[in-house]
């Protein structure tokens, strides 16, 4: 009695996390093809229209380049650290509170699994 089966929840918790890597990642890069942003404003007097979108031909965007701002962005939305800086189309508020729900409770889960596969700690 009283037997932790560290190993499944290890394996479980590691794939949860790459699941909402993979999830999170796809819906950052999907902001970024449609462009949302958060920080837009219009100043619109009546029948004017404002494109801040701006983009030509023959130019590469930001989801054709590979950089690591995508990367980042999504590490910034899993965790929360950084959170005020990203802009994919949701409030800071709800990236704080989605890192809270989805990364850091499973994350406190998997130190404790680790803590409970490793037999001379405990």
């Amino acid at each position: 009695m009283g037997e932790f089966q560290a190993g499944k929840w290890i394996v479980l918790l590691l794939l949860y996390f790459f699941t909402l890597f993979i999830i999170v990642n796809y819906a950052v890069q999907a902001s970024n093809d449609y462009g949302i942003d958060t920080d837009a404003r219009f100043a619109d007097p009546g029948f004017g229209s404002e494109n801040i979108n701006l983009s030509t031909p023959n130019t590469a965007s930001l989801t054709d380049t590979a950089d690591m701002s995508g990367i980042k962005t999504s590490l910034a939305v899993i965790t929360g650290i950084n959170a005020a800086d990203v802009s994919i189309g949701i409030p800071t508020w709800a990236v704080y509170i989605f890192a809270f729900l989805f990364f850091w409770i499973e994350f406190i889960m998997l130190l404790w699994s680790l803590y409970m596969a490793i037999p001379f700690f405990h």
